[in-house]
């Protein structure tokens, strides 16, 4: 189509009329006062309910995270998960299972894909990083359990600070996240448990919040929070919260989950909550223990949910001898042991959203 042609002056015709419908609607309409539009980056929205996964940045199935390749395709898991299981949203989680590059490439890809199907994307970064850690050995703080397996970074090093602050930039400025997850409190708290790395002051768990923070314009988020670290001092800025339910859910102490889930309501200002289909041995938690969960937490003034994908898969490979996410991709629906308790969940979530449980619609 050459410049001179009538179909490009057709087009420039057509481009000139729209840009003077936008001048005059930029004269005549209120303008906004930017910092009160709901939805952007970084600003606070007046939200739908929250119905999340928790996902392995490769959908992996080793809850070490050690350096792997990706699994499978991301454009199937995140159709599979928003059109058969109600999800909306996706935490997705960078443990150091490949470099900081691969992982920027990797969450660009997941952001990308979200948005074709309506699902954020909430990039998860953790202190966990097995590829870095493996190449700088006296950067490390201690391993998730006593295994050895499971690097833990110490953020007291300033090379450690300085790398984690370049890739919150650069993953900032690539997919421009309202809500980005700085902490991962399960595996420290795993690891505080056992011993396996130091109790470290409040003051330098502060610095390494803020020096994550200064880097983006995201709200900050924090996943599988556990009961103790509700209100820590260290954790103020944070906005939103993920919480690990699992205890509560297989005992069935459901009024301790509920005080639980206010405490974290009268902290933080959106507070997703844990459903979870089995324990850590492959027994399964039944259908009717989630939605006896979901009523607790609609009680409590739970914003949004949460189903932590990755240790479901990594417990059906370990105790079960199934393949998670093969099962679940290969027709969009997982047929394996736990399938009744996560069919369940599909259910409710589709509910707290405002559907209906219907049949599944990925073929």
């Amino acid at each position: 189509m050459g410049f001179n042609s009538p179909a490009m002056t057709e087009l420039i015709t057509e481009l000139v009329a729209i840009a003077m419908i936008l001048a005059i609607l930029a004269v005549c309409l209120p303008v906004p006062v930017l910092g009160a539009v709901p939805g952007l980056h970084g600003e606070p929205s007046s939200r739908r309910p929250t119905a999340a996964y928790t996902v392995d940045i490769v959908v992996g199935h080793d809850v070490y995270f050690r350096p792997q390749p990706l699994h499978h395709d991301i454009s199937k898991v995140v159709r599979v998960l928003a059109e058969n299981y109600g999800a909306n949203t996706l935490y997705v989680v960078y443990a150091g299972q490949q470099d900081f590059d691969s992982a920027l490439l990797l969450f660009t890809l997941w952001d990308r894909i979200g948005k074709q199907f309506n699902v954020e994307v909430i990039p998860v970064v953790s202190l966990v990083n097995n590829t870095f850690g493996l190449q700088h050995r006296d950067y490390v703080l201690g391993s998730i359990d006593r295994s050895g397996t499971g690097i833990i970074l110490d953020p007291r090093v300033p090379e450690v600070v300085a790398v984690y602050r370049d890739f919150v930039r650069k993953l900032d400025e690539a997919v421009k996240p309202e809500v980005m997850g700085i902490f991962e409190f399960n595996d420290f708290s795993i690891a505080w448990n056992v011993g396996t790395i130091p109790r470290l002051p409040d003051e330098v768990l502060a610095a390494w919040v803020s020096n994550l923070a200064s880097e983006t314009r995201a709200r900050l988020a924090v996943t599988f929070q556990q009961p103790w670290g509700i209100g820590l001092p260290w954790l103020s800025g944070v906005d939103k919260v993920s919480l690990d339910t699992y205890g509560y859910i297989r005992d069935g102490d459901w009024d301790a989950l509920e005080a639980y889930c206010r405490r974290a309501v009268d902290t933080y200002h959106e507070v997703d909550a844990d459903l979870i289909i089995l324990d850590d041995y492959g027994g399964k938690l039944e259908g009717w223990r989630q939605r006896k969960a979901a009523d607790v937490f609609r009680r409590a003034g739970v914003t949004g949910l949460n189903m932590d994908l990755m240790i479901i898969s990594a417990v059906a490979w370990d105790q079960k001898g199934e393949d998670f996410w093969s099962d679940l991709l290969v027709d969009g629906h997982y047929d394996g042991f736990y399938a009744d308790a996560f069919d369940e969940v599909a259910a409710i979530y589709k509910e707290w959203s405002g559907g209906r449980p219907d049949e599944p619609e990925f073929n």
